[in-house]
């Protein structure tokens, strides 16, 4: 929405530098649309906990099981970070972009263990109430004993 407002109030760069610090308030808002865009973008990779990652998984949901969508979602989030955090400190020296990239790494082995934990509990809350029904007495015998 911000890139959009921006878009159409200040239009596209023509000639940006994203090194130099903006002479401008115009210079200053097309500064401002690249990284909004960049960000946007950036936010679609398939990595958890970005939407990316939820979009693949919910993807991969429409064929798996969603326990089996949330694996193979997380574990290619943690590849791409991996790859992403090795070119990040070994090409750029960014020390910085790796740390983010191995957050994102176990912040995609977290939502994956989340997933299961609550699938587990899930599970044990169905066969509790299960047997709870089991072990009920009859309700119509109930009411009709009144």
């Amino acid at each position: 929405m911000i890139a959009l407002v921006l878009l159409l109030t200040v239009g596209l760069p023509e000639n940006l530098s994203l090194i130099d610090y903006p002479q401008t308030l115009t210079e200053f808002a097309h500064v401002l649309l690249v990284w909004n865009v960049a960000m946007g973008l950036f936010n679609l990779v398939p990595v958890f906990p970005m939407d990316g990652g939820r979009i693949f998984r919910a993807l991969l949901a429409t064929r798996l099981p969603y326990l089996r969508a949330t694996f193979w979602a997380a574990s290619v989030g943690k590849v791409l970070a991996v790859i992403a955090a090795a070119i990040a400190i070994g090409v750029f020296q960014a020390y910085l972009v790796g740390a983010l990239f191995a957050f994102i790494f176990f912040a995609g082995d977290f939502e994956y263990r989340a997933t299961k934990r609550r699938e587990i509990e899930e599970e044990h809350w169905r066969q509790m109430m299960a047997r709870s029904r089991r072990r009920r007495p009859g309700r119509t015998a109930l009411l009709n004993s009144i």
